[in-house]
């Protein structure tokens, strides 16, 4: 297998389900956001490390149709 390849993880519907997609993710993996509207939700990706190659990306399950709303936020780092 190439060790580059992508871990693509299910469509994630809440905080919890998130936190625990995040905590496993690494360079390569895609995480969907289930359509809708998440209220006060913290994405944090520390600690973690992509590549150029493989990168760790967190993507809409539809283009538009994930509304971040309330106090939510994104923290980077790796």
């Amino acid at each position: 297998t190439d060790s580059n390849s992508s871990l693509i993880v299910g469509i994630v519907n809440n905080q919890t389900e998130l936190n625990s997609a995040i905590r496993t993710a690494s360079a390569g993996t895609t995480i969907t956001l289930a359509n809708g509207t998440w209220k006060d939700v913290f994405i944090n990706i520390s600690n973690k490390n992509g590549s150029d190659s493989a990168p760790i990306t967190i993507t809409s399950q539809t283009p538009g149709s994930v509304l971040m709303t309330g106090n939510s936020r994104v923290y980077m780092e790796g």
